[in-house]
């Protein structure tokens, strides 16, 4: 579904409308082909909403294909450093810029460093939401009390990237937890995951500040775990 309420030469798509849109050749532009060690770029492309991109090329020489994203509209913020991958003569090459920096615009260049013409085929570019609930990347981290009464951390130690899920399924006996220090029943930084279901999710929008650290009062006790 193309949204032209905003401005119809805007591209692509806005970002209630679907999740992931192509670029179409229409507010891209790139051409077809580089002079000898020349470069192309794109139009100016305005994003709005869309926050992760991906590019995809096949150029019959040697060069690099670069994205430079910009705050503003108008493309005269620049948003960071630029990103960039190296082109090998008549090989696909993939680069994607999935870091989460805010931007609303940018364009990709593509520069030619042999001495002939570089023909460019196959050249795919499509944008993306970001996911905000990141209901697309929950991996499991369920497991058990190692030794009872004794802290350990979830998740092989790692601090989750977005969030994480606790769950309790013991029917008596209670979990603490922490991301700021070492578990402790009752304990100053830790939250109490209540015997039989009970659970504890972080907040929306608030990322874990270190390793999930947990302990429960018996060896074996049950830990159902998610994070993202």
């Amino acid at each position: 579904m193309t949204d032209t309420s905003y401005n119809p030469s805007y591209a692509p798509f806005a970002n209630w409308s679907v999740r992931q849109a192509p670029v179409p050749a229409t507010a891209h532009n790139l051409p077809a082909s580089i002079a000898a060690n020349g470069s192309a770029q794109t139009s100016l492309i305005v994003t709005e909403g869309f926050s992760l991109i991906s590019a995809g090329i096949t150029a019959s020489q040697n060069g690099t294909m670069s994205i430079q994203r910009y705050l503003d509209a108008g493309g005269s913020v620049p948003q960071g450093a630029i990103v960039q991958v190296a082109l090998t003569a008549n090989a696909a090459a993939n680069l994607d810029v999935l870091d989460g920096k805010p931007f609303a615009s940018f364009k990709l260049t593509v520069t030619n460093t042999a001495g002939a013409v570089s023909n460019l085929t196959n050249f795919a570019l499509l944008v993306q939401i970001g996911d905000p609930i990141n209901t697309d990347t929950a991996s499991d981290g369920s497991a058990t009390i190692t030794t009872g009464g004794t802290a350990q951390n979830l998740f092989g130690g790692a601090t989750p990237t977005n969030g994480f899920a606790i769950y309790n399924p013991d029917p008596v006996n209670d979990l603490w937890i922490s991301d700021t220090t070492t578990a402790a029943a009752n304990g100053l930084g830790s939250i109490r995951v209540v015997a039989n279901g009970g659970g504890y999710e972080t907040p929306p929008g608030c990322k874990p500040i270190g390793a999930v650290s947990v302990i429960g009062a018996v060896t074996a006790q049950k830990i159902t775990a998610r994070r993202w």
